[in-house]
């Protein structure tokens, strides 16, 4: 009863054993040699894009006893508004306890900052504010940050030179190894952070920063490029 069905089965799997090909010996050999013949290495490219925006944070810190500073914010901030920085608002915390004298900040931004129109700009603020408003206050404490509209032009940039800089670290590593470099074999690009990208303002830290106080009103777009090459 089962004579035929093993029969059948048994053909039927001859078939299909001696139907698979298989590579040969020395195509596998040549695939190995190919894996072996090979630099891998990874490059870095920065690019440094001009900022388009700068992101400005002024904190006044009042003198003890003073209970004004919600109208001396007002007031500097209008002082801003009319001195290059159209969008400076003056905000409340909206955390903590707040009173008379509570700590608030103007915000503001500037477009296309350039070094000489933010110092123009600064001394017309500084000028215009009157004695009875920094008489209220103790000091004042600005942050700024800068911020780039899109990233993907300055991306590219960076690629091409993390690329450059993975073929002149592969062509060291060739001549170290007495190897001829050869074509790319394949490239994959590692995601890299750039604080200064869309919403992601990079903030300034000191004259070793990202960007100084005195420093160029950039924001560095960075890149990791991880390259194969093939040798010989």
């Amino acid at each position: 009863m089962f004579r035929g069905i093993t029969s059948f089965s048994v053909a039927y799997l001859a078939l299909v054993f001696f139907s698979v090909p298989l590579a040969p010996a020395s195509a596998q050999s040549t695939d190995r040699a190919s894996l072996d013949h090979r630099i891998v290495v990874v490059g870095q490219g920065t690019v440094h894009a001009p900022a388009d925006e700068m992101q400005i944070e002024v904190r006044l810190v009042p003198r003890p006893g003073s209970t004004n500073v919600d109208e001396v914010g007002r007031s500097i901030a209008d002082i801003m508004r009319r001195n290059g920085i159209p969008d400076a608002q003056w905000r409340l915390p909206m955390i903590g306890f707040l009173s008379p004298a509570s700590q608030g900040a103007i915000v503001g931004s500037i477009r296309k900052p350039t070094r000489e129109t933010l110092e123009a700009m600064a001394r017309r603020i500084v000028q215009a504010v009157p004695d009875s408003i920094t008489s209220s206050v103790q000091n004042v404490n600005v942050t700024t940050a800068l911020r780039l509209d899109d990233c993907r032009g300055w991306e590219a940039r960076a690629e091409e030179a993390a690329i450059a800089d993975a073929r002149r670290r592969a062509e060291r590593l060739a001549s170290a190894t007495r190897l001829s470099l050869g074509n790319v074999m394949g490239a994959s690009a590692t995601q890299v952070f750039t604080p200064g990208c869309g919403n992601a303002a990079i903030r300034a830290g000191g004259p070793e920063g990202p960007f100084g106080a005195y420093g160029p009103l950039d924001v560095d777009v960075n890149e990791s490029v991880t390259v194969t090459f093939a040798t010989r």
